[in-house]
């Protein structure tokens, strides 16, 4: 994944809601790296307790709208489990 080397970085947050409230995670580092050919959404647990999150990826969303057309097809692949199809 050449994505990893060369590609533009975006921070991003990790959520979790609870009782209907969205709330940050600041034990959950979120980042992705960004080419016209690939994007990779990585997330790192820092803590020592499991953590359900979802990942707010808005602040892609510029990106995407300028470098994409809207009938662009997204393949989402999981890297480190590689048996699934994607």
């Amino acid at each position: 994944m050449m994505v990893l080397r060369y590609g533009e970085i975006f921070f991003l947050t990790a959520r979790e809601n609870v009782n209907g409230i969205d709330q940050w995670h600041d034990d959950i580092l979120c980042y992705a790296r960004y080419s016209l050919m690939e994007t990779v959404l990585i997330s790192t647990n820092l803590s020592d307790k499991q953590k359900s999150f979802f990942i707010d990826a808005s602040a892609l969303m510029p990106t995407f709208r300028k470098a994409y057309s809207n009938n662009t097809v997204v393949m989402v692949k999981d890297c480190i489990n590689d048996s699934t199809d994607p």
